[in-house]
Order: C-alpha cells, then sequence, then structure tokens
C-alpha cells in the first residue's frame, strides 16, 4: 500500500481545469503532490522519468489524444494507473480507453470533479491489490484466494460508487434537459421514443412522456414517412445528422416543420443502442422565409416588368440590377453589364455630375433631362430619377436610377407644335371670308380718303380726311396683329396672363367669323382672372373653342363666355345655342382627326389641340351638351405658379 504522499500526473490543456483540479485535490487530498503539464509528449517524458501513483489524462491533447498516450505507455511497459479526463458523449472513446488499460474515466460535466480525489484514491486501492495479486499468483497461489476476498470487497464497494454517481449524473441530466427550452429526445434504435422532455412535448402538443412514449417517431410522426429514410442512413453512416429539416404531425394534426441535430447513441461495448437529438420547431421561421421569399420575388416582377428603366449601382458605380426595360432603351442584356460601371452607358463625365446632384439634394434628383449612350453608340434623351440606397444601417450602399426614353416624347412634341401651327393655318381658313371682308374695307376706306386728300384744296377737310385715312390705317393694322400673334410659330416665356383680356382678344379674332352670321356674344368675367402660361398657347384654345361654338351655330344665335375662381381654379364656361354634339360623339371629339364636317371643311384637331394646351397646364375640359340643345364647355385651370417642363 501507498505510505508516501500521492505523486499525481495531470496532463490536460485546458488551464481552467487544471486550476480547479489542483485546487480540490490540494484540499481533499494533503497528502498529495500534483504535477502538472499541456501536452502529451511533455507528459509520456514525465512518466518515463519520473514514480507517479495515478495519471490524469485528458482524451483531447493539442499533440496527441488520451489513446495515443496509453499506447506509448503500454508499450514502454510503464506499469500506472490511468484515469480518461472525457467529454459527454465519448462513449467509444472511453471504451477503448478502458480496453488499452485505462482504470477508470472521469465524464466533465458540472461539477464533476468534487468526487475526485475519492475516485483517485479507489483507484489507487484497486491498481495497488491487483498489482499483489499478479505478485500472488506468481510466487504463492495460495494466498490468492484470501487477498481475492479483500479485492471483490474492494470492487463492490467501487461498482456501488459508480452506480451512485451514475444515478447522481443522470437525475441532472435529466433536470437539465426539463429546464431548456430545446426539444430533446431520445429513441431506441427501431426509432420508439423513450424520452423527450416538456419542450419537445409542448411543440408535438403533448402533455406528458406516458403518452408518447413508445411511438415511432417516423411512423407516428413524420408527414412523409419517406424522409426518414435519408435521415437513418446518415446516422448510420456519420452518426449525427445535423440541421436536419423535415415536416412533423402534431397531436392535433397540424403541421409544422421542424430543424434539429441528432447523433447515434451506443453502449460501453460501441453497440449502437438508439438515437438522441435536440430539435425546434421553425414553422413561423419558414413561413416568414417563404414570406420574404415572395415578397422579393413579387418586386423583383415589379422591377422585372416595370415601364421604366431600373438600374442599381454599387458605391463604386459598378451596375447591380438591370431591367428588361433598360434592355430595350440601351440594346444590352442584363448580364453583359451586371459588374461593370455605369459609365459604360454614361457620356463622358455625366456619371460623377448626377453623383455630385445627389449629394447636393440630399440623396435624391428628379425629372433630370440627361442622355445615355445605346449599346450601338446612338445618344438617347432620359428623364431620370435617383436615389440614394441605404442599408438597415442608413450606411449608403449604392443608387438606384429609373428613366424613360424621351425619344418618342421628344418627337411627339415637335409634331404637336406643328399640328398646332397647321390648325393655325386651318383657322385662319375659316376666318379668311371674315378677314378678307374686313380688311377689303379697311383698303377700300384708305383709297377713297386718299383719293378725297388728293382732290381737296380745303385744308380742314383735308385734315378731316386725314384722320379717317388714319382710323383706316390702325383698323387694318389691328388685324394683322392679331393675326400674327394667333399663327405665331415661337412658344414663348411663362407669364402672369390676365384670362379676360385674352378672351377678349379671342372674341376679337373670331368676331371676322361672327359677321357671316347673326352671333352675339356676351361675356361674364370675374374680376381676378391671373394664370401663369404662355399667352398665345391660352389664346390658341379659347378660339378653338369659340370657333367650334360659332361653326356649331346655324345662322342666329347666342354664346355666353363667362370666368370665375372655385378652389383655387380659374373656371371659363363656353355655351353655345348651336345644333349640339350627340351622345355618342361626346367621348371622341378631343381625339385627333375626329371630325363630323365633310372633308375639306374641317382638320379634326381643334378640339384636340384645346385639350392638349389644357392638360399641359394641368387643366381639364369638360362638355355638357344635347342634340339641338347647344353645348357648354367648362374649361378648369390651377391658378398656382407654373414652369416650363
Amino acid at each position: 500500500m501507498v505510505t508516501n504522499k500521492l505523486q499525481i500526473l495531470l496532463i490536460d490543456d485546458e488551464k481552467d481545469h487544471v486550476f480547479l483540479i489542483k485546487r480540490i485535490l490540494s484540499l481533499k487530498l494533503t497528502n498529495s503532490n500534483i504535477d502538472a503539464t499541456f501536452n502529451g509528449i511533455t507528459g509520456l517524458k514525465r512518466i518515463m522519468n519520473n514514480k507517479y501513483d495515478i495519471v490524469l489524462l485528458d482524451y483531447i491533447l493539442p499533440d496527441m489524444d488520451g489513446l495515443e498516450v496509453l499506447k506509448r505507455i503500454n508499450k514502454k511497459d510503464i506499469k500506472v494507473p490511468v484515469i480518461i479526463l472525457t467529454a459527454k458523449g465519448d462513449e467509444e472513446v472511453v471504451t477503448k480507453a478502458l480496453e488499452m488499460g485505462a482504470v477508470d474515466y472521469v465524464v466533465k460535466t458540472e461539477n464533476c470533479f468534487e468526487n475526485l480525489p475519492k475516485i483517485i484514491k479507489r483507484d489507487i486501492e484497486i491498481f495497488n491489490l491487483n498489482q499483489e495479486l499478479n505478485k500472488l499468483e506468481v510466487k504463492n497461489p495460495g494466498k490468492v484466494l484470501t487477498e481475492s476476498k479483500e479485492i471483490t470487497q474492494l470492487l463492490l464497494e467501487n461498482l456501488k460508487f459508480k452506480i451512485k454517481e451514475l444515478e447522481r449524473a443522470e437525475k441532472n441530466y435529466r433536470n437539465i434537459m426539463e429546464r431548456v427550452d430545446e426539444a430533446i429526445y431520445e429513441c431506441d434504435k427501431k426509432g420508439n421514443i423513450t424520452f423527450i422532455n416538456r419542450a419537445g412535448l409542448k411543440i408535438l402538443g403533448f402533455n406528458n412522456l406516458n403518452e408518447i412514449k413508445g411511438f415511432n417517431i417516423i411512423k407516428s410522426f413524420y408527414v412523409n414517412p419517406e424522409d426518414g429514410k435519408p435521415f437513418k442512413e446518415r446516422i448510420k453512416k456519420k452518426g449525427i445528422v445535423k440541421n436536419f429539416e423535415v415536416q412533423l404531425k402534431k397531436k392535433d394534426k397540424s403541421i409544422i416543420t421542424i430543424s434539429g441535430t441528432s447523433t447515434k447513441k451506443i453502449d460501453t461495448f460501441g453497440n449502437f443502442i438508439g438515437v438522441q437529438g435536440i430539435y425546434n420547431d421553425i414553422s413561423e421561421k419558414k413561413k416568414l422565409e417563404h414570406n420574404i421569399n415572395e415578397a422579393n420575388r413579387f418586386l423583383t416582377n415589379i422591377i422585372e416588368n416595370a415601364a421604366e428603366a431600373i438600374v442599381t449601382v454599387d458605391k463604386k458605380g459598378d451596375i447591380n440590377t438591370f431591367n428588361r426595360a433598360a434592355e430595350l432603351i440601351l440594346g444590352y442584356k442584363g448580364l453583359e453589364l451586371i459588374g461593370k460601371s455605369v459609365t459604360e452607358i454614361c457620356p463622358s463625365g455625366e456619371a460623377k455630375r448626377i453623383g455630385k446632384l445627389l449629394w447636393k439634394n440630399d440623396g435624391k434628383i428628379n425629372n433630370y433631362q440627361t442622355i445615355v449612350i445605346h449599346k450601338n453608340g446612338e445618344k438617347i434623351p432620359i428623364r431620370l430619377s435617383a436615389v440614394f440606397i441605404y442599408d438597415e444601417f442608413s450606411n449608403r450602399i449604392g443608387s438606384q436610377g429609373i428613366f424613360q426614353d424621351l425619344s418618342e416624347e421628344i418627337e411627339f412634341r415637335e409634331m404637336e407644335k406643328q399640328l398646332i401651327q397647321a390648325e393655325k393655318l386651318a383657322g385662319l381658313g375659316t376666318l379668311s371670308a371674315g378677314i378678307a371682308h374686313q380688311i377689303n374695307n379697311s383698303l377700300n376706306g384708305i383709297m377713297g380718303m386718299a383719293s378725297a386728300i388728293f382732290k381737296e384744296n380745303d385744308l380742314n377737310k383735308i385734315k378731316e380726311y386725314t384722320k379717317k385715312l388714319i382710323n383706316y390705317t390702325k383698323y387694318g393694322a389691328e388685324i394683322v396683329r392679331s393675326l400674327g400673334y394667333y399663327s405665331g410659330k415661337s412658344r414663348g416665356e411663362f407669364q402672369r396672363v390676365n384670362v379676360n383680356e385674352v378672351l377678349n382678344e379671342a372674341i376679337s379674332i373670331a368676331s371676322y367669323t361672327i359677321k357671316l352670321k347673326k352671333v352675339k356674344i356676351t361675356t361674364n368675367f370675374s374680376k381676378v382672372s391671373i394664370i401663369s402660361a404662355i399667352p398665345s398657347e391660352i389664346l390658341q384654345l379659347f378660339i378653338n373653342i369659340i370657333i367650334n361654338g360659332i361653326e356649331a351655330i346655324k345662322d342666329e344665335g347666342t354664346l355666353k363666355i363667362k370666368t370665375e375662381n372655385i378652389d383655387k381654379e380659374l373656371c371659363i364656361t363656353i355655351k353655345d345655342s348651336g345644333v349640339g354634339i350627340p351622345k355618342q360623339n361626346i367621348p371622341h371629339i378631343f381625339e385627333p382627326f375626329f371630325t363630323t364636317k365633310i372633308v375639306g371643311e374641317g382638320t379634326g384637331l381643334g378640339l384636340g389641340i384645346a385639350w392638349r394646351i389644357a392638360s399641359n397646364y394641368r387643366g381639364t375640359i369638360d362638355v355638357k351638351s344635347k342634340k339641338g340643345k347647344g353645348s357648354t364647355f367648362t374649361i378648369r385651370i390651377p391658378m398656382g405658379e407654373m414652369k416650363d417642363d
């Protein structure tokens, strides 16, 4: 028996464990000396050079594992008891260690080292008795029977101690499992449940273990039992299945999705005895993931099928996304530009200019007109709106641009100008008869007065004739001025326009048509009638509708014009007593080239251009009419400030 100080060697690379073990042993085994090292090679050298009563050997070491250390101890035929320190779940390691001569093992769990002094003393005693027994068998076989009784008693006491330790560890293990939020289960090798904790029962909708114990996991709970095949194969092949997702049926038949990790259980002899594992209900997570994926798909579809081109770039200016509309405008396939610089589609320096505008305008610009470069090198005019893109932490990660091709719009604007001009000229044709009559009156008066002056010697009469001559000239000049104002090509600039004055101008020009008919025009103007507009366009709008009203009157009738302010809008009402508009024609009267006149009498552009001009000022034109009862056109134009786009 050992009578001197116990010489203990501790081989463990975890410094916290070394400190804890040394502290416990120094307190409970005061008659001991603890030597410690942190790797297997140094530990082997000390075992070969020193006499130790016991070795505490950790299985996992930085240079070699505990089994290799045991192997080398046996090879050197060093007689020393070894206790393996191992982690929970290393049953296979424990089995091999015991086969290789380890006298005992200790599983590293909470408070596992508290009983280490007792284990060391008992294991040293048993080891020494075994050594004595081996000597007796060789030298004096007669004493073996007597000594073996003492050994048997020690072995029984050690077995009882181990059983109590196992029961205590099992109880602690079960208590821990019941307190955790994750579901923990165990089943036998056939898949029948032997244990499941409270969290697991709750997930499956059961109240206690007795309700579920003995149920086969795959047959009873898998929505699709075929999903159990890959699980079984992986457990059999690798001994562990990580993050395995499967759908389960709860007690109430509702379906959930779980994700879990399971490991193979083996006994001390390495035999497969079942499966143990941990799992969580991820149904809500899967539902959320599905919703997020659906939302992403929905947004992607919106972006891909948007009428406007959408391009996003990262902080470096490299293109990340490029939708179909962008492909159509620029002639590239998206994949041709993904990862390339946005300068590939911008004129020199324009990308930097847009970036500066974004910084200047707090990361946002709207309706910026610029140019992009088509794949074939063509320059395409666009209208761009752009914003900075930020992540969830408000860090700028790039920018997004949305743009439209203005090529057709610019062509349309030019065509519109030409159509307006054509309508003006057509309008002049309508007015020509009356205008010719008025100009002839003016010219006849001028010629008559000039002849009279030429023949007259009376100075007073000459002055009288000269005054009349000047008036005839002014009248003719006024006609020419009005026509020039009406037919001018220049769009002009936005001004503060007095609508009442423009209406009087329109009535004056239209009056040349009235001379051919008996039409009485009356006005009822509001005091305030100021809008922001281009005068020539507003004049064109009113002339077109006034002449339309005059033409609707057969021989004689009335045309009433009224202005009033309603809710920050100027309302202009033009009411005629003409033939009216058939109900089926009203939806079409503003369509270009729609006319009920015979060929050669009208272009069908007048009301269409009037509607277009009103729209340019964010205005509207409403029509009420009955056949034979006349028509009322109501024009509404906002009275706020506007700018030319």
